[in-house]
């Protein structure tokens, strides 16, 4: 019973009101409400995501500054912090997030402007894909709890990527640990 109840409570679906009605199983209402945000960043010299439930795309763009751009649920709506100190842009999302309705798509594409190579780059992701583009930069971290990792044109000093549960796939990709 017990894995039954927490199946549907992670995965959502047609109990999600019974559920609710027992007060002891805490799932959250979603307003299904979607919302858009765009940024800019100048500056960036790393990249620092820890995110729950978000596919995240990285490329390299015909863009002056780097952008971030999100479309999806309003209550996944990352947070963006840029350390001015370290060049550090931190981007966050509450790891208290339910999986209820997780088939609805959030998304993050960052755009880093061409031939730019980072210090770093380190993705922290419990749910989602990772797609990473005509990226340089000297350390890459990924660890992927559930979703796969894709990469083409890498082009990095170290490379660390671990996918607990899913597909990770590289292409042309130069490194030397």
């Amino acid at each position: 019973l017990s894995i039954m109840l927490g199946s549907v409570y992670h995965i959502g679906g047609a109990f999600k009101k019974t559920l609710r009605a027992l007060s002891f199983i805490p799932i959250p209402y979603s307003s299904g409400d979607d919302t858009e945000y765009e940024d800019r960043f100048s500056d960036v010299k790393s990249v620092d995501l820890n995110c729950a439930l978000l596919n995240i795309e990285i490329e390299e763009g015909d863009v002056s500054d780097l952008e971030v751009s999100y479309e999806g649920r309003e209550e996944l709506l990352p947070e963006f912090q840029l350390d001015e100190k370290t060049g550090t842009l931190h981007i966050s999302q509450r790891n208290d997030q339910h999986l209820s309705d997780a088939h609805r798509d959030s998304d993050l594409t960052i755009s880093i402007p061409e031939g730019t190579a980072l210090s770093g780059l380190s993705i922290r992701l419990d749910l989602g894909n990772v797609d990473l583009d005509e990226i340089s930069a000297n350390d890459v971290t990924i660890d992927v709890d559930l979703g796969n990792v894709e990469g083409e044109d890498l082009d990095t000093k170290n490379l660390h990527i671990e996918a607990d549960l899913g597909n990770v796939e590289l292409y042309d990709t130069k490194f030397e640990n």
